[in-house]
């Protein structure tokens, strides 16, 4: 036999070195030698720990006798691909058995091969606890991303859908005026309503993009969860269509929520629209509410909740139910199940009721098999009855103005003009001014009462709430309503709205328009600046 000198085979290649097997025993990797007949000839006492096996079972016996779930396997595939080409092998494998990765390095020779062998378990887990870090900073910044793209557009984007929103509302005024109520009017009057009805949508996914990226306005107020639902009911009805039947199951004596109710309502649409969206030929809608306790056990298995008292918005489809690697993505914003051009699939909307839900304190858990269907449920704390607590109530009637000054401030000069004709048209005396420099030395120069201040929030020179302070130093009984699209400048640092601070948010109709005037003429809500 030729002699293989230590580093060399015998054809000369590298190979491992000579060392005694006293001293193999003092290393802390593993080292197994293996014959050609893929017997064991030397395995070290680090071989034998790494693996959970005493040597003396070991060493004698071929690989696959000892190891027969190696067969198949990468080790084996790794192992021949080093004899067969008498090369050098390197690779990274799990031995399924004990969990456990090993850094392996194969060196062919003219015993067998010698195979060395570490375990770099922690080091896996470290890199994917690395990997998973990256991943979640490359997707807050995707969505910080998204949110200065949703906070830049939805100035103006909401500027338009208000112009076009109330336009429509004057259009239909007016053929009413005219005389045109009759019959043959039925067709203009219905492209009218189109118009709004599309404006609206546009705002309501302005609304869910900016709700998303969290740019959206938190009003907080104490929820009747059951009221909010029976007050969306006949939305829903209208949405899921004919072909899926709803059905409502409200908990009895709820307790309150603390929430935004337009969030929780969309918490809701966008929950029974990818419901639907699961059942395309027909099926079931089920939407539940009830008081919950969770408890310790309960809380360790939901990340974010804590024992107590929650209520329970449930929604439930018997629809194809979702893969478990649809599972894994249904929050991702970025995901989708439907295929380019036909809406956003999954992603935004559970993403959105996600962010919803966690900036309510609440949590989110779904449950799906396929053909089973799917089952959303939602957590939301419950607060205490508190005469403190603001409380959420259904905006007026628009009534007629009597008299009264306001003073419109606006930049988008359609809107301006806009929102004069509606209120002249409701019995308000109008000032307008294009933006806040020129509205103060109105103010100083108008010799009569100035009993509202309306004013955009962003605009160019002069922020809502900086004109609102100079507005009021000047006139301190005049009351003061934002009205914007994107109010982060009149937010608190969580988003969230002011107490007393009143907030017509764009794009809004004449309803809300007046609604929100007359309110705040008659002190339901303030003028107060944050």
């Amino acid at each position: 036999m030729t002699r293989v000198e230590p580093g060399s085979d015998a054809a000369g290649r590298a190979g491992p070195p000579v060392v005694p097997a006293a001293a193999l025993d003092q290393v802390t990797d593993g080292m197994f030698v293996l014959d050609h007949a893929w017997r064991c000839v030397y395995l070290n006492e680090a071989g034998a720990r790494l693996v959970g096996r005493r040597r003396a079972d070991l060493v004698g016996r071929t690989i696959w006798d000892a190891f027969p779930e190696v067969a198949g396997s990468g080790f084996d595939h790794q192992f021949r691909r080093a004899l067969e080409t008498g090369e050098v092998v390197e690779f990274e494998e799990r031995y399924a058995p004990l969990g456990t990765w090993f850094e392996v390095r194969v060196f062919p020779s003219e015993i067998g091969l010698t195979i060395s062998y570490r375990d770099v378990t922690e080091r896996r887990r470290a890199e994917s606890e690395r990997d998973r870090l990256e991943a979640q900073l490359r997707n807050s910044l995707r969505l910080e991303s998204v949110g200065q793209l949703a906070g830049g557009i939805a100035h103006d984007f909401n500027n338009l859908l208000a112009v076009i929103l109330n336009y429509a509302s004057v259009v239909r005024t007016g053929i009413v005026a005219a005389g045109g109520d009759g019959v043959q009017w039925e067709g203009v009057r219905a492209d009218v309503d189109q118009i709004a009805r599309a404006a609206e949508r546009a705002g309501h996914l302005t609304r869910q993009l900016l709700a998303f990226a969290q740019r959206d306005t938190v009003r907080l107020a104490a929820l009747d969860l059951n009221a909010v639902v029976t007050d969306l009911g006949r939305t829903l009805r209208q949405m899921i269509g004919e072909d899926v039947a709803l059905e409502t199951s409200l908990g009895p004596r709820l307790p309150a929520i603390l929430a935004d109710a337009g969030q929780i309502e969309q918490v809701l649409l966008n929950l029974a629209v990818n419901g639907c969206d699961a059942m395309p030929a027909g099926g079931r809608l089920t939407v539940e509410t009830a008081a919950v306790l969770v408890d310790v056990e309960h809380a360790a298995a939901r990340p974010g909740a804590d024992i107590g008292t929650y209520v329970r918005l449930r929604v439930s489809d018997t629809g194809a139910g979702m893969a478990p690697d649809v599972l894994e993505r249904v929050f991702d914003p970025f995901y989708s199940t439907k295929p380019v051009g036909e809406g956003s699939g999954l992603g935004l909307g559970l993403a959105t009721v996600h962010g919803i839900v966690a900036r309510a304190g609440g949590v989110v858990d779904l449950y799906s098999e396929p053909g089973l269907g799917t089952t959303v449920s939602v957590l939301f704390p419950a607060v205490e009855s508190d005469p403190a607590l603001p409380v959420v109530a259904s905006p007026p009637d628009p009534s007629p103005g009597r008299g009264e000054t306001v003073l419109v401030v606006e930049d988008e000069p359609a809107l301006r003009d806009v929102a004069r004709r509606i209120l002249e048209r409701h019995g308000y005396k109008v000032l307008c001014s294009p933006d806040g420099p020129a509205a103060v030395d109105l103010v100083r120069a108008h010799a009569g009462p100035i009993d509202l201040l309306l004013t955009d929030v962003v605009m160019p020179a002069l922020l809502g709430r900086d004109l609102a302070d100079k507005v009021t130093a000047v006139r301190p009984r005049t009351r003061v309503v934002y009205m914007s699209g994107y109010a982060v400048s009149v937010l608190d640092s969580r988003g969230r709205l002011p107490p007393g601070v009143a907030l017509l948010e764009k794009p809004f109709s004449e309803r809300a328009l007046i609604s929100a005037v007359a309110c705040a003429l008659s002190g339901a809500t303030s003028g107060a600046r944050p």
